[in-house]
Formats: C-alpha cells, structure tokens, sequence
C-alpha cells in the first residue's frame, strides 16, 4: 500500500472534551480496500499535518498501529 491509494474524505476538529482530531479515509489497492475508515492523531501530531501529507500520515499510522 502506498500513500497514493488512500484519498482523504475530512478532517474533524475535536469536540467537547475531546482531544482528538480524526481523518477519515478510503483506500483501495490490488489486492484490498478500505471503504470507511478514520485514524485520531492528537494535537502535538496534527501539527506536523498538512494537506499535502495527510495521506502518508494515515500511511504511517496504520504502520504504526499494525505493529503494536
């Protein structure tokens, strides 16, 4: 899977007591695809985001979560 196969839906700000962002996702590849998916990144990790690296954002975080 590579960043360019995930397309970016939203980005939602935290609400209430909450304190995390959420981006929700698709993603389609060869072999597998995701139809809805959402990732929470706290602020300290929404501020390295930007609209041109969101995608490998949810990329790496998905790496990140795998693994654990």
């Amino acid at each position: 899977m590579q960043a360019s196969d995930i397309q970016v839906i939203n980005t939602v700000t935290p609400k209430g007591d909450g304190d995390k962002f959420t981006i929700n996702f698709t993603t389609q590849t060869d072999d597998f695809s995701i139809g809805s998916g959402r990732i929470l990144l706290t602020a300290s990790e929404m501020a390295e985001v930007t609209e041109f690296n969101k995608a490998e954002t949810i990329l790496n975080k998905l790496k990140e979560v795998i693994k654990q």
